[in-house]
């Protein structure tokens, strides 16, 4: 069965003792609902109708509807039947009755209940006493209703029951509409407790939720309660209080009220805490403030009401403050004008004593300062007492609302007792945000309390009292700030009295300013003992003094700042004599006179290095004293086992750059620097302390940084990296950049004498170290750095490093390839170095380039030894002129080198020039020919090659003002030799070993009757005697003119490679028979002076057996003006070779050009025919490889 209707049941019973049925008519039923007829939506209800024995069925019924209800249940033991409302809707509400039929017929209806349901509107109404609902047994009290809701009618309910009949809500305010209930007489036996609601009248048994309830506290004859706070009445704004309320007898209930309020502010049913009851409050505020006073309740009725507790908020408005018109310090008897002013305008100020009430006095204005204030005279009567003094402001219109305290003021007494010591730990200069700890000590006894006290202050700093042995008190500043700074003094109290006031305590605060000051030795800091030394004190901040101090503690009187240069204020202090037997460490600070306990921040610590007459330290670096820049280094500092303290001092600078103290009785130290910069570099000496004092200063200890500077030098030997043994070398040193010198390190890394740096017209500069000398089997690596005059330890990056190989007397190795001397990228080149001496290992190197190539030896199935070295794919780096060298693995000495084998590559620059021959490719014997070799890119060298010739090259540099750049190679009277395929290249002098492609090859076709040559030879014998003889005119008149010409010449050598006949006498045994008639190879070296009034051309013999056969090489560049001066340094070296060749067999006749001031002026140049040595050019590899 429903829990609800049990209950029910339960409570019918009780009725049913109460309630006889009336026998022998149909009396009509009674119909209540339980637990009362006005019911809050969702809440339950329950019709009990009930009737007399005979009743058999009950209905119930409701206005308005045409049906009528079954009972949920029927007890027919008790002649009643049960109608639930499980959850009361809106709809539910309204007028009910019931009847009940029996054997004898149907009975009356029973009485109409009227069912309200509640909680309906939502607008809730607000219920209070007027004027206050604390009232007096048998008085009346008005309680009003109000509602913004626009209600037709209020009703008045107490404990639940209809107290009044409904009234009207009339318009009191604009949003607000109000009833008004008489309620009385009161009892003081009963409880008060009211609500209302609100209802339209078209629904009147649907209405709004309820009011608050509202207790009448009737003020009854019972012994009244005690109210009070804790911890006090006074409450700082936002701290939590807690009311109390405590009676004499047992109590149902407790209510407090607030005085104004319209309803009770709170109340307890219980007795929790021995007949007392606690209103606690979190969080003060302004609101809660005012006055309190509580009521109880017991069986027997209401007490009377409590004294009044007034609650105070403080620290809602600013505080005031309260000083005394003379020193705090007074003696006994003495008057004390107190004065408590504000910028607010409060209306009252309030001084209290040891937190209680002293005395209040109305504010007044002053007319000089538009402060408020208000005076108050107290007068200390007794050495025994503590007078603690604090003040507040408020305004007459909230007098519980008050400003903040002011801070806490107290008298000391000055007594006779014994005064105190005082004074500062760590120091009395502390840095801002450090702490610090102030002691003040006096006589034991009596358990004293100390006082310390800020000069300017009007009150204490703080007090306390010290625990055993008792007679220091120290006070911590955790945290320096401004606020701390000034003069202090402190005082102690017992019960004889007080003592006499300390001396003073001046504590000083650094670090106010941000701006850092510089502290250093006028000349160095490294002082002769008993020497005077000068220390500079700078800022760029307007300080007007500074002041020295050493180890914390004040040194000098302070010196009025002085300006030196714009924004810069200086001030000097003389210290000496020094003495070697202590430390001398000095700190400098500024400030300003209006705050002179406020310094800035503390400059760099200075520590005088005293040369003292101990037996002086040994410094070193480790790993070295040449460190690349970013790396680590340690600097060691050794000395004897007596040692305190190490110092390290770099030359130049204000200050010791590194201290340590030992403290593992080691006799060195260690300065390690984790990433060393240009800023360490530099020459370093050591010192080291110990009882009895400085010792000498160590050696100096150069520490060079490399790597500053990017850009690294190129380091190479002239005239090779592999010499003779004993012999010398000299290095070459070249950068891109301007240094000033040039320094070289060996293997040792120990620094050779600097060069000075020689400036060339490329813009580089170098260096030579001449005369190295080689006694081992390899010297090195060398390496050397390029530095600035302004920071001789800052170095550039080291070059790449540079090994000298000694080369003995061992008979040479060839150098050879099988793909011929030119190459067209991408091909893959290998070269073979052989000799037939049992060479363990061969090396290869290339002209320029410092490095070796290593390979091991291979034998041949002919007795030779080989070595293949790979150099991969063509491209333009491979160009260049290469040697091989020869080893025994019982020796660390190498053969003497092979021949130069020069490597050509093609394609750079990546233009074809065209060849042409005049008048035609098919020539008679005995005629001229002439071949035009153009180019459409400029380039300053041009190249002549024949089917199976030797390679040569050239170095030239010349200034062309046309696109077009040509070169002509003439040949007088044909031989049938000179028959064959032709290809000429282009290239530039600053590259000799890179060419141009190949220009597509032409033949030439000698042809004629062989009747001609006779006579050919003939005329060709005959000319080649004239032309000798006007050789020797021509050089005999050229002698003369070079004494008077002026200006620069350029010259272009266009010769065959060095040693080529060498070459060719160490090759003969192994290479094949020469072809019957030897092709030849033209090249042409080109002489103009700087007014181009004479060429020189030099011919040289097509044949050495046939002197008839000469050549002519004509270099014609369009429209040439004016050729540039060649340096002397661009000329071959090959040319004393050449001269070589000339004096073995060839002949060289000189003949002087006409020239004309036609601006397509031509050039002779000379031309020389060599057999070739080394590899031969294949025309037909060039027709597959050549763009077309």
């Amino acid at each position: 069965m429903n829990p609800f209707l049990i209950m029910l049941l339960f409570l019918e019973l009780n009725q049913d003792l109460r309630n006889p049925v009336l026998a022998g008519f149909l009396s009509k039923p009674t119909l209540r609902a339980v637990p009362g007829n006005v019911v809050t939506t969702g809440n339950q209800v329950a019709f009990f109708c009930e009737g007399p024995s005979e009743a058999k069925e009950y209905h119930l019924y409701k206005l308005g509807s045409q049906d009528y209800l079954i009972p949920t249940a029927l007890l027919e033991t008790e002649n009643k039947a049960i109608f639930s409302i499980s959850l009361v809707q809106w709809h539910n509400s309204g007028q009910y009755w019931c009847s009940y039929a029996s054997t004898s017929g149907t009975s009356e209806n029973s009485d109409i209940l009227e069912l309200v349901v509640t909680g309906v509107y939502t607008s809730r109404l607000t219920l209070s006493a007027i004027p206050s609902p604390v009232v007096t047994a048998g008085e009346h009290v008005t309680l009003q209703c109000v509602s913004k809701e626009p209600y037709n009618m209020s009703i008045l309910m107490k404990d639940g029951e209809k107290f009044s009949s409904p009234e009207p809500l009339q318009k009191i305010y604009s949003d607000q509409f109000g009833a008004l209930f008489s309620v009385g007489p009161v009892t003081p036996n009963q409880r008060w407790r009211f609500t209302c609601y609100g209802y339209s009248l078209s629904s009147p048994q649907l209405w709004s939720v309820s009011s608050n309830q509202l207790e009448l506290l009737v003020s009854g004859t019972l012994h009244k309660p005690t109210i009070w706070a804790e911890p006090g009445s006074v409450i700082t704004s936002g701290s939590y209080v807690t009311i109390w309320c405590e009676a004499t007898l047992p109590t149902l209930i407790y209510l407090i009220y607030k005085d104004g309020n319209p309803e009770p502010w709170d109340q307890q049913n219980q007795i929790v805490y021995n007949n007392k009851a606690k209103l606690t409050i979190s969080s003060m505020t302004e609101l809660n403030t005012g006055r309190y006073h509580c009521y109880s309740y017991t069986i027997t009725g209401w007490t009377e009401r409590s004294d009044t507790l007034e609650l105070v908020v403080t620290g809602v408005y600013n505080k005031p403050k309260l000083l005394i018109l003379q020193d705090p310090v007074v003696t006994v008897g003495m008057t004390v004008t107190l004065s408590c002013t504000s910028n607010h305008s409060y209306n009252w100020f309030l001084l209290t004593k040891n937190d209680q009430k002293s005395s209040i006095h109305r504010t007044s204005q002053d007319k000089h300062t538009r402060l408020f204030l208000a005076k108050f005279q107290v007068r200390p009567m007794a050495f025994s007492q503590r007078w603690r003094f604090r003040c507040y402001g408020y305004y007459t219109s909230n007098p519980q609302v008050w400003s903040e305290g002011s801070d806490l003021l107290e008298l000391l007494i000055s007594g006779k007792l014994k005064k105190p010591t005082l004074r500062a730990e760590p120091g009395s200069v502390i840095a801002s945000g450090n702490n610090v700890t102030i002691l003040c000590e006096g006589t034991k006894g009596n358990q004293p309390m100390y006082f310390l006290y800020k000069e300017g202050s009007p009150a204490p700093w703080e007090s306390q009292t010290p625990k055993d042995p008792g007679n220091k008190a120290m006070f911590s500043i955790a945290s320096m700030e401004k606020h701390h700074a000034g003069k202090y003094r402190c005082y102690s109290y017992n019960s004889v009295g007080w003592s006499e006031r300390s001396d003073m305590l001046e504590l000083v605060v650094t670090g106010v300013y941000s701006s850092k000051v510089t502290l250093s030795a006028v000349s160095s800091p490294v002082v002769t003992s008993g020497g005077h030394v000068t220390l500079q004190c700078v800022s760029q901040q307007a300080y007007t003094s500074f002041i020295l101090v050493k180890d914390n503690e004040k040194f000098s009187r302070l010196v009025s700042s002085r300006d030196t240069y714009p924004k810069r204020l200086e001030a000097y202090f003389t210290v000496g004599p020094v003495t070697h037997n202590e430390r001398w460490r000095f700190t400098c600070y500024g400030y300003y006179w209006s705050s002179s306990q406020l310094w800035s921040a503390p400059s760099n610590e200075l520590e005088l290095l005293v040369s003292g007459t101990l037996h002086k330290p040994t410094i070193w670096a480790h790993p070295g004293s040449l460190i690349t820049s970013e790396s680590p280094v340690t600097i060691w500092c050794e000395g004897t086992l007596e040692s305190l303290m190490y110092v390290i001092y770099k030359e130049g600078s204000p200050e010791p750059s590194y201290t340590q103290t030992q403290t593992d009785h080691n006799n060195k130290a260690q300065f390690s620097i984790p990433s060393v910069t240009r800023l360490n570099a530099g020459r370093y000496n050591c010192y080291s302390y110990n009882y009895a004092g400085w010792t000498e200063r160590s050696d100096t200890l150069e520490l060079v940084v490399t790597g500053v500077h990017h850009g690294k030098p190129t380091l190479s030997a002239l005239p090779s990296p592999v010499v003779t043994s004993g012999g010398k070398v000299t290095l070459k040193c070249v950068s891109s950049k301007g240094y000033d010198w040039f320094t070289l390190t060996g293997a040792d890394q120990n620094f050779s004498s600097p060069q000075k740096a020689q400036f060339i017209h490329t813009g580089q500069s170098l260096a030579l170290f001449p005369e190295i000398t080689v006694a081992s089997s390899k010297s090195g690596p060398f390496r050397c750095y390029g530095y600035y005059t302004n920071s001789p330890h800052v170095w550039s990056e080291a070059s790449d490093p540079l090994e000298i190989h000694v080369s003995g007397l061992s008979k040479k190795p060839s150098l050879l390839t099988h793909k011929g001397p030119i190459l067209a990228p991408g091909e893959n080149l290998i070269l073979k170095c052989s000799s037939e001496i049992s060479y363990d290992r061969f090396a290869l190197f290339k002209k320029g380039e410092s490095g070796l190539t290593l390979v091991s030896v291979h034998q041949s199935q002919d007795g030779h030894f080989h070595a293949n070295f790979t150099l991969g794919s063509v491209n333009s780096s491979i160009g260049g002129q290469y040697r091989c060298l020869g080893a025994h693995s019982s020796s660390s000495e190498w053969s003497a080198p092979s021949d130069p084998l020069d490597i050509l590559v093609t394609g750079y620059p990546a233009v074809t020039p065209n060849l042409s021959v005049h008048p035609g490719t098919n020539v008679s014997l005995g005629e001229n020919v002439t071949l035009l070799c153009q180019s459409s890119a400029p380039v300053d060298t041009f190249l002549l090659f024949k089917e199976g010739a030797a390679h040569p090259y050239l170095h030239q540099k010349l200034q062309f003002q046309d696109l077009q750049n040509q070169a002509e190679f003439s040949i007088s009277s044909v031989t049938s030799a000179l028959g064959g395929s032709y290809v000429c290249f282009g290239s530039q002098s600053s590259s000799p070993y890179l060419l141009s492609y190949p220009s597509v090859p032409v033949e030439i076709i000698v042809s004629g009757p062989a009747r001609y040559q006779k006579a050919v030879i003939g005329v060709s014998v005959a000319f080649f005697l004239l032309l000798f003889f006007l050789t020797i005119f021509l050089l005999l008149r050229l002698r003369h003119q070079n004494k008077d010409r002026k200006g620069v010449q350029t010259e272009t050598h266009l010769q065959h490679p060095t040693d080529s006949v060498t070459r060719d006498k160490s090759h003969q045994k192994s290479s094949k028979p020469a072809p019957a008639i030897q092709e030849e190879v033209l090249y042409a070296t080109v002489k103009v002076t700087q007014h181009a009034d004479s060429m020189e051309l030099d011919v040289l013999r097509i044949h050495e057996k046939d002197s008839s056969k000469d050549l002519y090489a004509q270099v014609k560049p369009c429209r040439l003006r004016r050729a540039e001066a060649t340096s002397s340094s661009l000329m071959p070296k090959e040319l004393p070779d050449s001269n070589n060749t000339q004096g073995k067999g060839g002949k060289v006749l000189v003949e002087q050009a006409d020239t004309t001031d036609d601006s397509n002026d031509v050039t002779y140049a000379q031309l020389c025919i060599l057999t070739p040595r080394q590899g031969q050019v294949n025309l037909s590899a060039f027709r597959q490889k050549s763009p077309s």
